[in-house]
C-alpha cells in the first residue's frame, strides 16, 4: 500500500510522496530521482522508513583537490548514490559524497538540498539552512523563477530542531503561499501551531488530513492526540487504533520524539495518552 500510494503522490502532488510511504523529520535502498520535487518531502518521510537514530556529524575529509567537470549522467549517478547513502542511514558517506559534489559542481540547487537534509540528520541545524538557502540562490537564477517552495519548507524543519517556532511557522506558511497544494509545509505548520497553543487550528487540518488520507498512520495518530488534548477518548481511541495497526511505531514515544520529531506539546500529550490508555 505504502509504495503504491507514494508512487501516486509523487505523480500527482509532489511532496504527498513522502507522507504517505512514511507513516514527517528515514527508507532503505529506495534511490531518489534526480528532480527537486521529491527531495522535498525528504525531511517528512526519512524519519518514518528507518528506526536510525540521529547521529553527531563527523569532519568530512576534503575528497577533491582539482576541480573537473561532470557530464549531466555522471552528475545524476552521484546524487543518486548520495541520496541512496541518505536513505540507508548512512549519514557519514552521504555527507562526504555531496561535500563531493559541491566542489564538482557548485551551481546544481538539488546537491545542496540533499546535503541539507544530510545535515539535518546530524543535528546540524544552522549548516542545513545555509545549505537550503544556497539552493535557492541557484533556483532563482533560473528564468522566470522566484524563491522555492521546497526550500523554504526544509528551511522551517531544520528551524524546528532549533526550536525557533515562530521562524518555523513564517516559513512553512511563505512555503504553502509559493505552492498552495504543497501538503509537506501544511503538516509542518500544523505541528508548529499546536506547539504554539493554537490547538484547533492545527487539529482542523489533522481532520482534514485524515478525510483526505484515511489510511495515512501519521495523520490519523495526530488527530487522535488532538482528540485526547480535547477530552474526546472515543475518537482518540479509534483514529489511534487504525494509526498504530498501520503503524506500530507510534507506541514509541522516542521514535515519536527522535525520529518523527513531533514538536514537545505533541509528544507530551502522546505520553499523557498511552499512560491513560495503560490503566
Amino acid at each position: 500500500f505504502y509504495v503504491e500510494l507514494l508512487y501516486y503522490m509523487l505523480n500527482n502532488i509532489y511532496i504527498c510522496v513522502v507522507i504517505v510511504v512514511c507513516s514527517v523529520g528515514r527508507c532503505n535502498g529506495f534511490v531518489l530521482p534526480i528532480l527537486p520535487s521529491p527531495l522535498i518531502l525528504l525531511p517528512i518521510m526519512l524519519p518514518l522508513f528507518s528506526n536510525e537514530q540521529p547521529r553527531t556529524a563527523i569532519n568530512a575529509p576534503s575528497v577533491i583537490s582539482k576541480r573537473q567537470q561532470l557530464s549531466e549522467e555522471e552528475l545524476m549517478t552521484s546524487i543518486n548514490k548520495g541520496n541512496s547513502y541518505l536513505m540507508n542511514g548512512q549519514f557519514e558517506s552521504a555527507l562526504m559524497e555531496f561535500n563531493r559534489l559541491a566542489e564538482l559542481s557548485p551551481n546544481t540547487g538539488d546537491i545542496y538540498i540533499s546535503r541539507g537534509i544530510v545535515l539535518e540528520k546530524l543535528l546540524l541545524w544552522n549548516e542545513a539552512i545555509d545549505d537550503y538557502k544556497r539552493a535557492n540562490q541557484i533556483y532563482r537564477r533560473r528564468p522566470f523563477s522566484g524563491d522555492d517552495p521546497i526550500v523554504f519548507s526544509n528551511i522551517a524543519n531544520a528551524e524546528t530542531g532549533l526550536l525557533q517556532w515562530d521562524n518555523a511557522l513564517r516559513d512553512f506558511s511563505y512555503a504553502i503561499k509559493l505552492k498552495p497544494d504543497f501538503i509537506a509545509p501544511q503538516i509542518g505548520r500544523a505541528l508548529v501551531q499546536y506547539q504554539l497553543g493554537q490547538y484547533n487550528t492545527a487539529g482542523e487540518y489533522f481532520e482534514s488530513l485524515v478525510d483526505q488520507y484515511p489510511e495515512f498512520p501519521d495523520g490519523l495518530a495526530l488527530y487522535a492526540i488532538y482528540c485526547f488534548h480535547n477530552g474526546d477518548m472515543k475518537e482518540a481511541n479509534y483514529h489511534w487504533t487504525i494509526a498504530t495497526k498501520l503503524d506500530s511505531r507510534y507506541l514509541d514515544v522516542e521514535w515519536v520524539r527522535d525520529i518523527r520529531r513531533w514538536p514537545p506539546a505533541l509528544v507530551t500529550d502522546l505520553a499523557l495518552y498511552l499512560k491513560e490508555v495503560s490503566k
